[in-house]
């Protein structure tokens, strides 16, 4: 992987195979902090995924978080459903994922 880890932390994107052009063995890579996550990018339908997210709210997985659909202040129409520490905030720097992982 790359020297600068915390330039170059970024997650392996977006399908299996792309995943497994830029590594051989994506989960290792994950399993030692090398990349910060796997995005497999439509790997679910969005129904599923939105029933997945409705089962976090109903066991009340992510207290205090907005209910989908629910505006963010400040966000205007901006709609983000994030759940656990968010790698668009955070992800370039290991050490601060991490502390707030």
């Amino acid at each position: 992987m790359a020297e600068s880890k915390e330039s170059n932390w970024l997650p392996l994107e977006p399908t299996i195979d792309a995943a497994l052009k830029q590594c051989s063995n994506p989960i290792d890579e994950l399993a030692q902090g090398r990349v910060p996550a796997i995005l497999i990018r439509g790997a679910y339908p969005k129904e599923d995924g939105e029933r997945l997210i409705q089962q976090f709210y109903d066991q009340d997985l992510v207290p205090g978080l907005p209910q989908p659909g629910e505006r963010i202040e400040g966000k205007g129409s901006f709609e983000r459903r994030d759940i656990g520490t968010s790698l668009g905030n955070l992800g370039s720097n290991p050490d601060d994922f991490f502390a707030s992982a």
